[in-house]
């Protein structure tokens, strides 16, 4: 097993970005640069740039972009496939050089050793038929198109990146930068993944289990000011021992009035979405830090371990703090 990962760490990767009309520039820069930081510390991917004829492309800002290569006919050994997004994929998959490249990607696909989507990069390889058989995600609100236009597919909503085999593929923009993160964990190791991340300013790794909606903004989507004004102070210090004469001097209403306007704008308690802070700080702290399961709960304003666990469970957790924290801190082989 040691001398099969080290031969995997050893391999060169061809990473190919096809080019084609409104592509979104930011799912070619962040993710070439995150791969460029980590070939600066080791040197394990190669990456080309290709479109249909070579031909400039225009990209979502309206920045033209020359490809290194034309789309070619044949893939190196170890090639991923990147395919990026558009600002517009309706639009987009309108275009003479997306149609290309839909038509390039269902040919050359079984040469490549994986598939990578970002955000509605996905509808390309649905197109292209890469995603039938397989799970995957994109965009929050793009999920149910994906799924109802490629029902061979099971699409998983609210999910940051899915790994499925040969098919990688990632909620959009800023997750493609996470799948990226993971793929370089996986080809050069954890502490080079982690100090690409930290060279990019990216401060807390999210990995295949978090949601794409974050927990810190969940339940805010409302115009309330009183019960945003509330939400703010919770989520600035949830360790904190907020009894109710607390928030509700903080509100200037009724205890009964606080209540009733938070059911109605934020679906829950108070009290229940300060647990639902709580909890969301837990998973920060146990996947970040190696904390006993006490301190976590008391740096997060648990009473106790057991209570952690106790709303823990409750906030609908697939599995215990204590593997949460495991997998979080193990390395993800391929």
């Amino acid at each position: 097993m040691q001398a099969a990962n080290a031969s995997r760490k050893e391999a060169v990767w061809h990473v190919y970005f096809p080019l084609f009309e409104g592509v979104l520039l930011m799912d070619l820069a962040g993710i070439a640069d995150l791969l460029r930081m980590a070939n600066q510390r080791l040197p394990r991917f190669v990456c080309h740039l290709v479109s249909p004829d070579a031909q400039p492309q225009t990209t979502s800002i309206g920045l033209g972009l020359t490809a290194s290569e034309a789309l070619p006919d044949q893939l190196p050994d170890n090639t991923l496939l990147f395919v990026p997004s558009s600002h517009d994929v309706r639009q987009s998959m309108r275009a003479a050089s997306t149609g290309h490249v839909i038509r390039w990607l269902a040919r050359i696909a079984p040469q490549a050793r994986r598939i990578l989507t970002v955000c509605s990069g996905s509808f390309l390889a649905g197109e292209a038929g890469l995603l039938d058989g397989y799970q995957c995600t994109t965009h929050h609100t793009l999920c149910a198109d994906l799924q109802q236009r490629y029902p061979n597919t099971r699409v998983l909503e609210n999910r940051i990146f899915v790994t499925d085999g040969k098919l990688w593929s990632s909620a959009g923009m800023t997750t493609g930068q996470d799948m990226t993160l993971h793929l370089i964990e996986e080809v050069c190791g954890p502490q080079i993944a982690a100090d690409v991340a930290q060279e990019a300013v990216i401060y807390f790794r999210r990995n295949a289990r978090d949601p794409q909606l974050s927990p810190w903004l969940k339940h805010r989507n409302h115009t309330h000011p009183v019960v945003h004004r509330v939400q703010d102070a919770l989520l600035c210090e949830p360790q904190l021992e907020w009894d109710t004469p607390t928030l509700t001097r903080l509100a200037g209403i009724s205890q009964r009035h606080l209540n009733r306007l938070f059911e109605m704008h934020a679906g829950l308690s108070p009290r229940q979405y300060l647990n639902h802070l709580r909890v969301a700080k837990a998973c920060e702290l146990l996947q970040s830090a190696r904390m006993p399961l006490e301190k976590v709960a008391e740096a997060c304003g648990f009473s106790s371990a057991q209570q952690l666990r106790r709303q823990w469970q409750q906030s609908g957790m697939q599995t215990s703090p204590a593997r949460f924290a495991m997998s979080g801190n193990e390395a993800n082989p391929s």
